[in-house]
């Protein structure tokens, strides 16, 4: 998704979130098994499982023959002077017409509708395979991104508790003659400067902490925290056939059945 598109919906979603998340409830610390397991029972997954069910549903429709139509119609219709009176089969002077209707298909059609339904499902099924890849990759992104933000506002709070401290500490000096006035406002300057990056910390654990309750869904953003320890550096990855491997993705695979 555009970076701009996410940051457009974040800063309209933020605020309604916010409002919605219940005065004093604690944070929640979740893992990366507890985010991957709820990516892959959200909203986008559940609607490939509907519509895998739909082309299943779709396979039991086309291995059926077509069914009979029943048909009658009248015609002749005298409206001057009338069709006379009495049974209206019988004594009736109008045309009456009764049919029935019987598709016969021929040249395996139904055998090849029913394989066409099978190849969707076959799609379908990929295409639900490759919701729940792209969905556990987004969700796992998401949850180093707030993992990080979570570490730079530490970072960024205690930065800020040392730039105000240092501020007081020059304003006595400041009274005591010990430090120049120019010396005294520089530090002001960069406590307010901790204190603007500390803010600007804050925004961004609120945005990284809404994307990821956009794909799991989990808690309220303002209750989301990322609980893990940062990933070892992997040893060497071995080669790999790169050709195979693309052949297996799951979009691959949907896109050949379609064919």
């Amino acid at each position: 998704m555009n970076l701009r598109l996410t940051t457009l919906w974040a800063s309209l979603l933020l605020p309604l979130a916010l409002q919605a998340q219940p005065a004093g409830t604690p944070p929640q610390a979740l893992n990366l098994q507890q985010v991957l397991q709820a990516a892959q029972d959200n909203l986008d997954v559940a609607l490939s499982r509907r519509n895998l069910a739909g082309a299943q549903a779709d396979i039991v429709s086309a291995d059926r023959a077509p069914l009979p139509v029943l048909s009658a119609g009248v015609s002749q219709i005298d409206l001057r002077n009338g069709n006379g009176s009495g049974r209206v089969l019988q004594d009736r002077t109008y045309d009456k017409s009764l049919g029935l209707d019987w598709t016969w298909e021929r040249g395996n059609k139904r055998e090849l509708r029913t394989l066409t339904a099978q190849r969707s499902a076959d799609a379908a099924r990929a295409e639900l395979d490759a919701t729940i890849v792209q969905q556990r990759v987004a969700a796992l992104a998401a949850f180093y991104e707030l993992l990080a933000a979570q570490e730079r506002l530490e970072t960024s709070t205690q930065l800020d508790g040392d730039a105000a401290e240092l501020a007081r500490i020059a304003a006595r000096r400041l009274q005591a003659g010990d430090l120049s006035a120019q010396e005294t406002a520089r530090t002001e300057i960069e406590a307010q400067r901790a204190r603007a990056e500390r803010r600007q910390a804050e925004l961004e654990r609120q945005r990284t902490a809404l994307e990821l309750w956009q794909i799991t869904a989990l808690a309220t953003p303002q209750q989301l925290r990322a609980r893990a320890d940062w990933p070892a550096p992997a040893p060497g990855i071995a080669s790999v056939d790169l050709d195979a491997l693309v052949e297996e993705r799951a979009e691959v695979r949907a896109a050949r059945a379609r064919v």
